[in-house]
């Protein structure tokens, strides 16, 4: 027969175990979210800035991601900036100008840093700079 003891232990080892999968869940929000169609209405492009929390995993992270407009295909990422912090949402905006079918502009604030940066999805030419 078990004892009381070690029932108790590992009652609470498994209530520690859940406990702690039960943490590692996805902690974020989109604070921040556009879209732009290219002008021949083939290709979007898609920006979104998320917010995670958590101890030691806090961050906020804008994509910026390339799709077909007709849903087929995955999007692809062509720009990945992490902010230092939770500015003005205004602060965490990504411009997006299509010049025309073969060229993107992407222009972000300042004080975000370039994690990932793509010049080219297809025969899209993408350009990226600072405000």
């Amino acid at each position: 027969m078990v004892s009381f003891k070690k029932r108790f232990v590992r009652t609470c080892a498994a209530v520690a175990l859940l406990s702690g999968l039960a943490a590692c869940g996805n902690d974020s929000a989109v604070v921040w979210q556009a879209q732009a169609t290219s002008p021949d209405g083939s290709k979007k492009v898609v920006a979104k800035t998320e917010q995670f929390s958590g101890p030691g995993t806090a961050a906020v992270y804008t994509t910026v991601s390339v799709a077909r407009s007709d849903g087929g295909g995955e999007p692809v990422n062509v720009l990945v900036l992490r902010n230092p912090n939770a500015k003005p949402v205004s602060a965490l905006e990504v411009q997006m100008v299509w010049r025309d079918s073969g060229h993107l502009d992407l222009t972000f604030d300042k004080s975000a840093k370039r994690t990932f940066e793509a010049v080219l999805y297809g025969e899209v030419v993408i350009s990226s700079s600072q405000r």
